[in-house]
């Protein structure tokens, strides 16, 4: 070991030994000012310029206070917020805490967490991370969890014609090639409680209107993976058997996801799946029930409980006048 290097060991022991009480002092002193001190609302318009400006003025954001918080990691809160983004109606949304991902840390990878509340009307966390494909491109690893969102809050911001109501949850986690070259790779669960919609009336010129009657399930639950662009559905639910309308679902979908410039654009390909459809008798004298019937009555079965519908489906898209092949089937 060189004599400077062992100069600069003893001076920094030595440092440490004598003047123990200067260096906390200086560290909580630090502290405070970063924490308490500093003017961090004077923040407020460069995140929203920031903002606006790398989503194109897209979108922008508007909050009443920005601080620093500690703990369970060092991070950045924002609250009373305000979002606006083009095409949608704004949202608030109580308070957003941004913190590096634990993971990252002790990897050395870019990544950050986000834990969000009142968005939709519930709680929410995000986390994202950078990571390496087999071919050793650039993935994104990225987890996405809520819990309580409001199914009304939900369909108004999307402008869907439906109202309903009940709460949601889901857990989405999987690898995006921000390239969208590979095609990306999620697993996703969605559940629901004490789901309804209200009766909607639709209006066709060639049908003359079609009304929808108001429908109600006790619990909803969609279970699947997007993987090789194919969006495939291991178990879907509406309601449970005992509900007036009970209908399950499995099968896969061709979903082709591609991106150009800053837009992402997808296409439906062909599909196939069962179906098992059963409602009381009440239900089926609705209008889209009785077309159903007419439609499909080669698969309608009369139960102990009522009507049921059980079928095989398949077709080559959505496309306007593309229709699907129906065919009975004898199980689920």
């Amino acid at each position: 070991m060189s004599e400077a290097l062992k100069k600069i060991l003893i001076f920094l022991k030595n440092l440490v030994k004598y003047h123990k009480l200067k260096i906390f002092s200086f560290f909580v002193f630090f502290m405070f000012f970063f924490v308490i001190l500093f003017p961090y609302n004077d923040l407020i318009d460069v995140v929203s310029t920031q903002v606006s400006q790398r989503t194109q003025n897209k979108v922008y954001i508007d909050f009443e206070d920005l601080h620093l918080k500690l703990f369970p990691l060092p991070g950045v809160n924002l609250s009373h917020i305000t979002l606006n983004a083009l095409d949608y109606p704004p949202l608030s949304i109580a308070s957003l805490s941004v913190y590096p991902s634990l993971g990252s840390l002790l990897t050395f990878k870019k990544g950050a967490k986000a834990e969000i509340e009142k968005l939709l009307g519930g709680y929410w966390k995000v986390e994202w991370q950078e990571s390496k494909g087999r071919q050793k491109q650039q993935i994104h690893e990225v987890k996405t969890e809520f819990k309580k969102v409001a199914l009304r809050a939900l369909l108004q911001f999307f402008n869907l014609p439906v109202s309903g109501s009940g709460t949601l949850q889901a857990k989405v986690s999987g690898h995006i090639d921000p390239t969208f070259i590979q095609p990306p790779k999620m697993d996703i669960l969605l559940q629901g409680q004490k789901v309804k919609t209200h009766p909607l009336f639709l209006d066709n010129p060639m049908m003359g209107g079609i009304s929808l009657p108001g429908l109600q399930w006790s619990y909803i639950l969609l279970k699947g993976r997007l993987v090789d662009s194919q969006l495939i559905i291991e178990k879907a639910e509406l309601g449970v058997p005992k509900d007036p309308i009970f209908l399950r679902f499995k099968g896969r979908f061709n979903l082709e996801i591609k991106k150009q410039g800053s837009h992402l654009w997808t296409q439906w390909g062909s599909y196939e799946g069962k179906v098992d459809l059963q409602i009381t008798p009440s239900m089926e004298k609705e209008m889209v029930f009785r077309t159903l019937k007419t439609l499909y009555g080669s698969t309608r079965q009369q139960t102990s409980k009522g009507i049921r519908y059980l079928f095989k489906i398949n077709g080559n898209g959505f496309a306007m006048g593309s229709m699907p092949s129906v065919k009975k089937a004898l199980k689920f």
